[in-house]
């Protein structure tokens, strides 16, 4: 359905009093719309009172004196916010009730009107009474004629002000900009005639006289014609409000609208208060412009309230169409902000570019989120629905502002920018899923398990929005829960006519309030207050402690020192959602509270704990950052990770264009935000199970409470395993085969997702770009894309039968011509475990058990146990879904397609991991249906065992977690010592240094326990160095200072020093004794010393050149052979050929005619594809 569908009925047949006015080419061009007319009227008048209004400044500044204007300014303001009071919070209200007030529209807003003054004035008499407090600015309005004209300017501004929205509710927008127009020209008139005969005041007289011009004439068109026309308009089908509803409203509305109002002032009081006057200048402008951008979505979500209050019964359809609508208008608009920011901002100087520009790209971005949040608000408005609107606007003013305290002194005004992109996020992570339900078409009727409707084709189904059947569907579920079975019947609908066939109603038209919101169980209640327990006892104690107590943690890591009450905190967070999954309705919000909360609780601990961000390799991945920050290029000879640098060259750009310059927060928060973020594409891929709602969050809360393999920390594995998710669930949800006949064993699948050719082509151009950006960033994670796409292919569970050549070749292009600095110097690495499944496994398993400490081996045992556990358990799941009728194909493919990987290469000794890690999503939701195999109501009559096998599983995954996760953090932990001796080395690393560091195995062990190479990685050469298992035979390490040349230096860091401890057994005093040994060498000198680190160089420094850095030739690196050059063109063809292949195929109605080209484009396919082949062989063959 297209945005312009949503006309509303055709006008009653009595004719009315007046003509309403229609401007030029909006009304003709949008069919005379209301929702869009009305929106943009309102745009059109933001437009002319910015422009309008800055020459009236600028005039100002002319014709008056500066002390003038500032007194000028000043009243307004003070008339602005006095009458802001109570005329902001109001329109909303107007909005809402106007459209239904029928005969009583008039009182309504005479009623409005006084009340409102009657206030304003009060407080302008408050204002009056205290105005020796307020500061010499407002002298002039001392005396009794300045002060009563004071009283009536707020008086006659507050009825200004609700005249907009008084117009916006009898849908007649288009006045409110010809009467700002008038508004506005007049008092730019009046400035300028009153600059001689009111020197000091004119700036304000003109203001308030100018008013008149604008209330009288519409003040009488509103009462004498648009009220009397629309009173008849709606004549037997509005329902005047009570004063009990407006009570209700208001009491949200204008709520939050004071959260709103707390947002727009005191922000800039806050960054007032901390920056310098010039920062000053420069927020206020990029706030100015991010401001007008926001009021496009704010004008269109008033809309959208009065059309939602006008008709309900097709809110949903009004909300689609306002969405797509501000989609076009936003999203080119934000994207003219973001990328001509600097230009924009340049024209008010040069300055203003430099300092604000990654400001305004975050209010761009900002821009199009606030869409979202705007719409779901007037929805919430248009519903009555106030209490939501109040705590969501609340939440956003307490985010804003503590962010904004938290991120201004770290990061300088883009930490405004990142304070206000971050509260936006999590409103919009609120508001969506809501705002979904309200625009959701859903089928009318539900077919039974087994029922042959399900053949039937998928556009046919008629459809209606979700929530017009939700009451039905929660009526049916708490009835369901009661101790007498209702009598089964499918949920029946009404079909809504279609607007050319409604009669006007008899009674009060329906909204959406009239759903029944199931209310709050005991149960519920109770478990609420023990998560609430549960918070408070894991995190009071654990946020006491200090490094000190770091320090300590044994060979069991971090679980040793933390306190007792924490783990009981993390037992109780198992406890409260295992007695969730127990109730017999679904709680989703006190659910997704509590998986949130635990999800946080495991991983955010060392980043709330710790000084430091942890995880040396995520301190490297800073210094690919950096080179590219520095160079704009990769270089493929320094690292192998520079062959698949996709990472970090979309990281760099993103911190360059929002001004993140000092990544060390972001590695900090990145493992809980990511961890965070895999919890959306999984509750995806529940979507496509046929189970009940306790497996599908307890397959969530398993994939959550078994994410320790330790992945999630800031690098390229971690962000494309989100793709991954995102990838599979997309193809499960929307892409299976859709019509199923059902044999002795029912598909454990449920039906695809509806969609129409049209979002079919979106979502696999969506699943094309998944895989696409996976390549170049990752050289493990396409190939597990690739292998479970394959799979479900062959098994008849996805319908993109051609995707798996595309990927093949899109990835084996990207290895034989991008990745060619690797695999040609590194051939038998790449190659030689191929089908070396034994080794591999050996490698990743017991390989890594060998040698260390007992204690710390422990955490090795648990890694083991916890993943044979999580499978043996998805197998246990599979067994019992057969027993109960169901057949899982899909689940399974996802769990052990990833095993495949033991026959490609030990991956550093880390394929055991990744593996487990790819295969968990599917184990995981395997293991939930182990404990709630059933569906339908056997599972709402039988909860059985599965909830206390539920707390038993919890209880030993979330210990196994404590364990198995941070086991390591001895050594995984950075200390603060051991950053401040790297940047020691950074200042000294010119031209370029050596850093030695101590190792057991010169040769497999590449990455040490510190914070290395997050600067200057082209400068600084890492070189492992043999720790001696004596103590005081340091000759060794003398020698290899010596060999390594002038500029060399040596380490001796905690970290690196644990790690010895932990994993090769060197005892406690070992580190002491070096020290002193080491101390003692006439040839050596201590250049560095704090607790964590010590730096030893040799005496003197040798007499040698220093080295000047060598990094190599830039990537890519491709050498070009006739054969290359024939074989790249050849896969550039071949992947067009056969992506649009796909889209044609996916996109097109079937026909003999689109079977015959799809047919030859195959065909045609065929000889590239060979020529690609022998490119690829002949590359293999002569550059390895």
């Amino acid at each position: 359905m297209s945005d312009t569908t949503t006309a509303q009925e055709a006008a009653p047949a009595v004719a009315a009093p007046g003509r309403r006015p229609r401007l030029p080419v909006l009304g003709r061009a949008f069919g005379g719309n209301p929702l869009f007319r009305n929106a943009y009227a309102l745009m059109l008048n933001t437009g002319i009172s910015a422009v309008l209004g800055l020459g009236f400044w600028l005039a100002a500044a002319r014709y008056y004196s500066e002390s003038a204007v500032g007194q000028g300014s000043a009243a307004i303001a003070a008339m602005k916010l006095l009458a802001g009071l109570t005329a902001v919070t109001l329109t909303g209200a107007l909005a809402r009730f106007i459209p239904v007030a029928g005969r009583a529209t008039a009182r309504l807003i005479f009623r409005t009107y006084a009340g409102s003054s009657l206030v304003v004035a009060v407080a302008a008499g408050a204002f009056l009474l205290t105005l020796d407090m307020w500061g010499p600015s407002y002298r002039f309005l001392h005396g009794p004629v300045n002060g009563l004209g004071f009283l009536a300017a707020v008086v006659a501004w507050n009825v200004l002000t609700l005249q907009d929205g008084v117009l916006t509710g009898l849908r007649s927008a288009p006045w409110v900009p010809a009467g700002n127009t008038v508004f506005s020209a007049v008092k730019l008139g009046l400035l300028v005639a009153f600059a001689v005969a009111i020197p000091t005041a004119g700036v304000f007289v003109s203001w308030v006289a100018a008013i008149a011009t604008s209330v009288l004439p519409l003040g009488w068109l509103v009462f004498r014609r648009l009220v009397p026309r629309h009173t008849a308009a709606t004549e037997g089908r509005a329902h005047p409000p009570t004063l009990r509803e407006i009570g209700r409203f208001l009491a949200g509305d204008y709520t939050g609208s004071l959260f709103s109002l707390g947002v727009v002032y005191l922000v800039p009081v806050i960054i007032a208060s901390q920056v310098s006057a010039e920062d000053n200048a420069y927020f206020y402008i990029a706030t100015t412009i991010g401001g007008t951008t926001n009021l496009l979505a704010i004008n269109m979500g008033a809309s959208l309230t009065v059309e939602g209050s006008h008709d309900p019964a097709r809110l949903a359809a009004n909300t689609r169409a306002a969405l797509r609508r501000m989609a076009r208008i936003m999203l080119p608009v934000a994207g003219v902000l973001f990328v001509g920011a600097p230009w924009i901002l340049g024209v008010f100087g040069a300055g203003y570019a430099d300092a604000a520009t990654p400001l305004l790209r975050w209010f761009a971005v900002g821009a199009v989120l606030r869409v979202v949040m705007e719409t779901y608000f007037a929805v919430l408005r248009a519903q009555s629905r106030t209490a939501g609107l109040a705590w969501l606007q609340g939440l956003l003013c307490v985010l804003v502002l503590a962010l904004t305290l938290l991120l201004l002194p770290r990061m300088g005004l883009a930490g405004a920018g990142v304070a206000e992109i971050s509260s936006l996020a999590v409103i919009v992570a609120v508001a969506a899923p809501r705002l979904w339900q309200v625009i959701r078409p859903g089928p009318v009727t539900a077919a039974p398990d087994g029922d042959l409707a399900d053949l039937g084709p998928r556009e046919a189904t008629r459809r209606t929005p979700s929530w017009a059947v939700k009451a039905v569907k929660e009526t049916a579920e708490v009835d369901a829960s009661s101790d007498v079975a209702p009598p089964v019947a499918p949920p029946v609908v009404p079909r809504v006519a279609p607007p050319e066939e409604r009669a006007p109603a008899e009674g009060p038209p329906p909204t959406a309030r009239a759903r029944r919101v199931p209310k709050p169980t005991r149960g519920g209640l109770l478990l609420g207050c023990l998560l609430t327990a549960a918070l408070l006892l894991y995190w009071l104690p654990a946020l006491r402690l200090t490094d000190a107590d770091l320090d300590r943690m044994g060979g069991l890591g971090l679980v040793s020192v933390l306190p007792l009450p924490t783990l009981a905190g993390a037992a109780l967070l198992v406890t409260v959602f295992a007695g969730l999954l127990r109730l017999r309705r679904e709680h989703r919000a006190l659910l997704l509270l509590t998986l949130v909360a635990t999800v946080f609780s495991l991983h955010a601990l060392p980043a709330v704990i710790e000084s430091a961000p942890r995880f040396p390799t995520a301190w490297q991945h800073l210094g690919f950052l950096d080179h590219i920050d520095r160079t704009g290029a990769t270089v493929p000879d320094l690292d192998a990770r520079w062959s698949w640098p996709g990472f970090f060259a979309i990281t760099a750009f993103v911190g360059q264009a929002c001004g993140v310059s000092d990544f060390t927060e972001v590695i900090r928060w990145w493992p809980t935000a990511i961890q965070l973020a895999y919890l959306a594409p999984m509750f995806l891929l529940t979507r496509s199970l046929r189970a009940s709602w306790r497996a599908r969050w307890a397959g969530v809360w398993l994939f959550a409470l078994s994410g320790w393999v330790g992945q999630d920390y800031f690098s390229p594995q971690g962000f494309t395993y989100l793709l991954y998710l995102a990838f599979v669930a997309i193809l499960l949800v929307w892409f299976r085969a859709p019509h199923m006949i059902w044999s002795r064993l029912r598909p454990g699948e449920a039906e695809v997702e509806p969609t129409d050719r049209r979002q079919r082509v979106v979502l696999l151009l969506v699943v094309i770009a998944l895989f696409v950006a996976c390549v170049p960033a990752h050289q493990l994670t396409p190939f597990v894309m690739l292998g479970v796409l394959a799979a479900l292919v062959l098994l008849r569970r996805c319908e993109l039968r051609g995707l798996p050549l595309l990927f093949a070749v899109v990835v084996a292009v990207w290895v034989g011509f991008m990745a060619e600095p690797y695999w040609s110097g590194h051939f038998d690495e790449l190659f030689g475990g191929l089908g070396g499944v034994g080794g591999n496994v050996s490698t990743s398993v017991s390989g890594r058990i060998e040698g260390g400490s007992s204690t710390h081996k422990l955490v090795l045992y648990a890694r083991v146990l916890l993943a044979g556990s999580v499978l043996a358990l998805a197998c246990w799941g599979w067994w019992r879904r057969r027993g109960h009728g169901y057949r899982e194909r899909s689940l399974p493919v996802l769990a052990f397609v990833p095993f495949l990987g033991f026959g490609m290469q030990s991956y550093g000794g880390e394929m055991a991991l990744r593996v487990f890690m790819f295969a968990l999503p599917g184990a995981a939701l395997l293991g939930a249906l182990a404990l709630f195999p059933r569906t339908g109501a056997e599972a709402r009559r039988r909860v059985g065992l599965g909830a206390p096998a539920a707390l038993l599983a919890g209880l030993l995954l979330i210990g196994g977690f404590l364990v198995a996760r941070w086991g390591n953090e001895p050594f995984e932990r950075t200390r603060p010592g051991e950053v401040a001796a790297m940047n020691w080395v950074y200042a000294h690393d010119k031209p370029t240094v050596r850093l030695l560091w101590l190792t057991t195995d010169t040769v497999n062990d590449v990455t040490p326990a510190l914070a290395w190479g997050a600067r200057d990685m082209e400068r600084v050469t890492y070189v492992p160095t043999l720790a001696p298992t004596d103590p005081v035979l340091v000759s060794g390490l003398v020698k290899s200072l010596k060999d390594a040349g002038p500029h060399s230096y040596l380490i001796v860091n905690e970290s690196q020093v644990r790690y010895l401890e932990l994993d090769a057994g060197y005892p406690a005093s070992w580190e002491s004794r070096l020290t002193r040994t080491l101390d003692g060498r006439a040839e050596l000198s201590r250049v560095l010393v704090n607790g964590d680190a010590t730096v030893y160089a040799l005496r003197g420094g040798g007499s040698a050149a220093v080295p000047e850095p060598d990094p190599g030739p830039i990537g890519p690196q491709i050498t070009w052979t006739p054969w290359s050059v024939v074989g790249a063109l050849a896969a550039g063809v071949l992947i067009l050929l056969l992506a649009g292949r796909e889209v044609l195929r996916v996109a097109g109605r079937p026909s003999v005619g689109r079977l015959r080209r799809s047919q030859s484009a195959f065909w045609f396919a065929l000889p590239l594809l060979a020529v690609v082949l022998a490119s690829l062989v002949q590359r293999f063959l002569t550059l390895s």
